[in-house]
């Protein structure tokens, strides 16, 4: 991960990406906690590729899951494309492994109450 100070209760210091998660979590438990009902919480996230293994770290999608299971909901969810500076190579350089130009802008209400889900309206084909 990319670590982006030496204090001692900044998270990107954690190299293990579950304790990562378990660090995370606390805080967006906090977050559950101050927030009021009928509210909003925004998450910006990318996800982490691990250098040349090939190996990506689905950060935004155990985001939603972590919020999720504290009760939040997912209200939207946001693609955010960016360029890096610099020379544009989307696919990276040998091994060709694609950059990371977008994030995640992930949108969480906190509910006072459950939300009915309603099904959606059949498709209806027309003769043509």
């Amino acid at each position: 991960m990319i670590k982006y100070s030496n204090l001692k209760n900044d998270l990107s210091t954690i190299g293990n990406y579950e304790k990562f998660l378990e660090e995370i979590y606390k805080c967006f438990e906090e977050f559950n906690r101050i927030l009021k009902k009928d509210r909003y919480c925004v998450v910006f996230v990318a996800d982490y590729r691990i250098a040349r293994s090939r190996v990506i770290l689905p950060l935004h999608a155990d985001v939603i899951k972590l919020m999720q299971k504290i009760g939040f909901e997912l209200f939207d969810l946001y693609i955010w494309r960016y360029y890096r500076s610099g020379s544009f190579r989307p696919f990276g350089k040998k091994p060709y492994q694609a950059m990371n130009v977008h994030s995640y802008i992930l949108v969480f209400s906190k509910q006072s109450h459950r939300k009915q889900i309603i099904k959606n309206r059949p498709i209806r084909i027309e003769n043509l």
